[in-house]
């Protein structure tokens, strides 16, 4: 009796053990998936706006958005925009107004010279298959009669959170983080932020 007593007690012990192991998983897991969509959502988010300053700047240049990587990156190390500092108030006839023209090269206004940065604009981050790139589109589409540019940058959630667990992502499969857009023309980000509209301008 004896031994079959210690036999029982080891198998409930193992059993609360393995118990209390499953519902700790049971409540880790959400945690975990949560702490990595936090953290790859800002990745991409950040990525995403650089997109956004970059296309917006292009199509200041150009007239149109750079519809290839390789076209909005060529322009970002190569080109500059100017800036006018305006000395004098243009409203008082009885002053003469100065206008100074200055160019600044791009990579140094937008991306404070960081030719890395630049360079891995099209790339998902570290967390993502090496090589992977967002998906890029630019054309002219027709919004309230009149034809204008836009584009679309974007990653299926599907890849953003890759390796993590499905069913916590399972509303948006088939959907895409993305900024731009080629229904409407606007230039906004479709995540839930609304705090950085400045950065649109």
């Amino acid at each position: 009796m004896t031994a079959i007593r210690l036999i029982l007690n080891l198998l409930l012990a193992l059993l609360a053990g393995y118990l209390s192991y499953q519902l700790y998983e049971t409540i880790k897991e959400p945690i975990d998936f949560n702490n990595a969509k936090v953290e790859r959502d800002a990745a991409v988010i950040s990525k995403l706006k650089d997109i956004r300053r970059s296309q917006v700047t292009y199509k200041s240049l150009n007239g149109k958005f750079a519809a290839s990587f390789d076209s909005l990156k060529l322009c970002m190390k190569n080109d500059s925009i100017e800036f006018i500092k305006i000395i004098g108030d243009p409203d008082d006839t009885t002053q003469v107004v100065e206008r100074i023209t200055t160019k600044i090269a791009i990579r140094d206004s937008i991306f404070k010279g960081n030719m890395q940065r630049i360079d891995s604009l099209s790339y998902l981050p570290s967390f993502a298959q090496r090589g992977k790139e967002f998906d890029l589109q630019a054309k002219m589409i027709t919004k309230n009669e009149i034809e204008i540019p836009a584009f679309e940058a974007s990653v299926p959630y599907e890849v953003l959170y890759d390796g993590l667990v499905e069913k916590y992502y399972a509303d948006k499969v088939g959907e895409v983080m993305r900024v731009g857009s080629l229904k409407d023309g606007s230039v906004s980000g479709n995540w839930d932020d609304a705090s950085d509209l400045k950065d649109k301008k």
